[in-house]
């Protein structure tokens, strides 16, 4: 339990800690790139986040973690979608609800996707899917 605690406060502190970018675009970009196991260290947290689902059936106590692991992130991409639409992150309006929403989606389906398939091309693709969505996101897509 303590290192599914310790791991949702060291990805806390990093992604408030990012530089802002020169774009939202790119600051989004950022973000999500630290949420999705691209590294050895986001794969290492999404380790205990994968263990944190399957045990939390088991052992009562992970399933608080576990859904508040979920909210933040869940919270965290509706934050970067008004971000994206230009909204008041504290605010977001109801479009800004349902990209976020999906972004969490991608998200959660990316990181899945990377912890089985890790290889250099998995993680371009990923990251151009990611690109896209976000493109969407802020308008500049064609959805």
């Amino acid at each position: 339990m303590f290192s599914a605690e310790l791991m949702m406060e060291r990805v806390y502190e990093r992604i408030v800690n990012l530089p802002r970018e020169s774009s939202a675009e790119d600051y989004v970009l950022t973000v999500v790139k630290n949420l999705v196991p691209f590294t050895e260290q986001t794969r290492a947290e999404m380790d205990v986040n994968v263990a944190l689902i399957a045990e939390a059936a088991a052992v009562p106590e992970l399933k608080t973690l576990r859904d508040a692991a979920h909210d933040q992130l869940a919270s965290a991409c509706t934050r970067l979608a008004a971000l994206l639409r230009e909204e008041d992150p504290e605010a977001p309006g109801p479009e800004a609800t349902r990209n976020g929403q999906r972004l969490h989606a991608l998200t959660d389906g990316l990181a899945l996707h990377l912890m089985h398939r890790d290889a250099p091309e998995d993680k371009d693709r990923a990251i151009e899917i990611l690109r896209d969505e976000i493109r969407s996101i802020s308008g500049g897509g064609d959805r």
